[in-house]
């Protein structure tokens, strides 16, 4: 679990292992709807199995749980929620002010794949004011991504730097995430940027990110998906991000919220709720 302890991670292990009886957990932190997209057949089998014969699975997103139940044919019973959660100890969790100053920087991170939807970055950088700048942390090859941004002439607003371990500063100095994956399970860096007073700005995704923002209570969300209808979806993206950097109070408000949304993330907070569910559950059981 990120930003958790092994020492307490053990922890809640063992509370794990107490409330299955030492039976066999499958812990689910992808999406096998899209990520298996041109799997065999075999693969997928083995996976249906691993599942039905598991005592429990575990999904860190409601969602994944609807499409595993839906699309594996388990129990509804089967399934045990509860999300990734973070430690913010001695993290500043202040929020944000809008700067003023030249430059409004977009964050992106992630890898190159097609899950992550940096194909249309392009597309939404030739649609913002011209002081935006956006900065993608990636690994992989880029080279594609180079040619589509030169040719819609955005290269020079795309700074591409390499993945590193700590990157706390690149949140400090930057403006807004901005999500732009077409599927996720969970989606570690919108609560890690949140917890930095980022606001957020996503693309419409079945699971994971639409949870927690909430389908735009906590942050921007598309009504569209980039990889059902891209003009739309960039539009509103880019709309929601130009409002971002002109307004001031909306940019402060949207700050507070999440850092407030983070703590619904927290290691205390999470784990208090799943202890008490396992409390809940011996004793209506015993």
């Amino acid at each position: 679990t990120q930003g958790v302890s092994s020492a307490a991670s053990d922890v809640y292990k063992r509370q794990l292992t107490s409330l299955f009886g030492g039976k066999s957990v499958v812990s689910e932190r992808q999406n096998p709807r899209y990520d298996l997209e041109g799997a065999g057949v075999g693969f997928k089998m083995l996976l249906r199995a691993s599942y039905l014969l598991a005592d429990r699975v575990h999904v860190n997103s409601k969602g994944l749980g609807q499409e595993l139940i839906s699309d594996f044919s388990l129990k509804v019973g089967k399934i045990f929620y509860f999300p990734n959660f973070f430690s913010f100890d001695g993290l500043e969790r202040t929020h944000r002010e809008r700067k003023v100053r030249d430059e409004f920087v977009v964050l992106l991170i992630g890898r190159m794949a097609k899950q992550k939807g940096f194909d249309f970055l392009p597309g939404i950088v030739a649609k913002v004011p011209e002081n935006f700048v956006f900065r993608l942390v990636t690994s992989g090859d880029t080279k594609e991504l180079i040619k589509l941004s030169r040719r819609l002439g955005v290269d020079s607003k795309i700074d591409i730097v390499p993945e590193r371990n700590d990157i706390s500063e690149l949140y400090r100095q930057s403006d807004i995430l901005l999500v732009t994956s077409l599927w996720e399970s969970f989606g570690n860096v919108i609560v890690e940027a949140m917890s930095h007073g980022l606001p957020v700005v996503s693309n419409k995704c079945p699971t994971g990110p639409i949870e927690i923002l909430e389908e735009g209570r906590w942050g921007g969300i598309t009504d569209v998906s980039l990889a059902e209808n891209p003009e739309s979806a960039a539009d509103q993206l880019s709309s929601y991000m130009t409002r971002l950097s002109e307004d001031s109070d909306f940019y402060r408000n949207c700050s507070e919220k999440s850092i407030e949304r983070a703590g619904f993330y927290s290691e205390d907070y999470v784990v208090k709720g799943l202890l008490e569910c396992i409390f809940i559950t011996e004793v209506r059981d015993g």
